[in-house]
């Protein structure tokens, strides 16, 4: 195995004194021991820089302190810090397995040249016990070339994300949303991970080696009412979706299953609104789609559909069918650990 390929690992620090120092062990027991920990503590109020300088004794560890300006603006401090040549995040509520970076290490020498790194992860929920084990079939047990805008899970948790640091640092220079785009508080992760696509290969790793903790105390997860629908999809996904088509349009590619991927997360979007809004979010949803040309382009004919069909539970109904056609849950070994 090739020792001299060294990762950066960033993690976003903000108020995870119950979790930091479990989520730092699972780093410092790697079994691959050529990496730097940068810290970017964003301006947390509890213990956990505290307990980090006093357990947690390590040259490998840098800490960085910022007054409070978000989790994209943390994850982008610490790439403009990195000094290794693959950057790898995780979240400060998360772990990894001990195997992780030497997986990946394997998929590095089978594929030098590919953008981004991608594990399944155990999805734990820390309240009940309970999991589940998110892990493509297909690749079970394999390191392989994918191509990630053909299933919504392939990159699916940003601390099972390793990406080249060389294709990093191109996408930063040459896309909008310049990394992790500081004015999405919600998916920002998705935008930077699925753009790396657009410039080399993407390699998948079907070695369930990250583990995704949920019902963590302080976690920005879930929705909790129709208002929180409202605003995160109204507010925020439209902005997502509209840096995803830039970046896109930016980097010249043509690739059919991204402008099915778009057509997914809209049809994902309506049925969300549907189930938990009124059909006048859905309209004003459809309306701030057509601002934005070139994403209206690839959504039009299901904008069209929305703005025919005024009913929620019908527009509801016929989306599940239409994304269904593009997304098949039995692929994907869901096992309760």
């Amino acid at each position: 195995m090739n020792n001299n390929v060294k990762f950066s690992i960033i993690i976003p620090l903000y108020n995870k004194e119950r979790m930091i120092l479990r989520t730092l062990y699972s780093v410092l027991t790697q079994t691959y021991e050529n990496f730097e920990i940068i810290i970017v503590d964003d301006g947390s109020t509890d213990k956990s820089v505290e307990l980090i300088s006093k357990k947690c004794a390590d040259d490998r560890i840098h800490l960085i302190r910022q007054k409070n300006s978000g989790v994209s603006s943390a994850r982008n401090r610490g790439i403009e810090s990195a000094t290794g040549h693959y950057i790898a995040f995780l979240d400060a509520d998360d772990e990894w397995m001990p195997y992780y970076l030497e997986n990946v290490v394997m998929a590095i020498e089978k594929y030098p040249d590919a953008a981004l790194y991608s594990t399944p992860g155990f999805h734990r929920d820390l309240k009940t016990g309970c999991g589940l084990n998110a892990l493509l079939r297909k690749y079970q047990n394999k390191i392989e070339i994918v191509d990630i805008f053909k299933c919504a899970k392939l990159c699916a948790q940003t601390s099972g994300v390793v990406l080249n640091k060389r294709w990093l640092d191109t996408a930063i220079s040459k896309f909008p949303s310049k990394g992790f785009p500081v004015d999405l508080k919600y998916e920002e992760d998705v935008v930077c991970v699925n753009s790396m696509a657009f410039l080399s290969s993407c390699v998948y790793i079907g070695y369930t080696q990250s583990i995704k903790n949920n019902n963590v105390e302080g976690q920005l997860t879930g929705y909790t009412s129709s208002e929180d629908y409202r605003a995160r999809i109204l507010d925020n996904s439209i902005k997502c979706l509209s840096y995803l088509v830039k970046n896109y349009i930016i980097s010249g590619i043509v690739s059919p299953s991204f402008k099915s991927h778009i057509r997914f997360e809209f049809r994902k979007y309506i049925i969300m609104l549907a189930q938990h809004c009124s059909y006048n979010d859905i309209k004003m949803f459809c309306n701030e789609i057509t601002k934005d040309h070139y994403l209206f382009d690839l959504c039009k004919v299901d904008v069209l559909i929305c703005k025919i069909i005024k009913q929620k539970v019908i527009l509801k109904n016929i989306f599940k069918i239409l994304r269904g056609k593009m997304y098949f849950r039995k692929h994907f070994i869901y096992k309760e650990i």
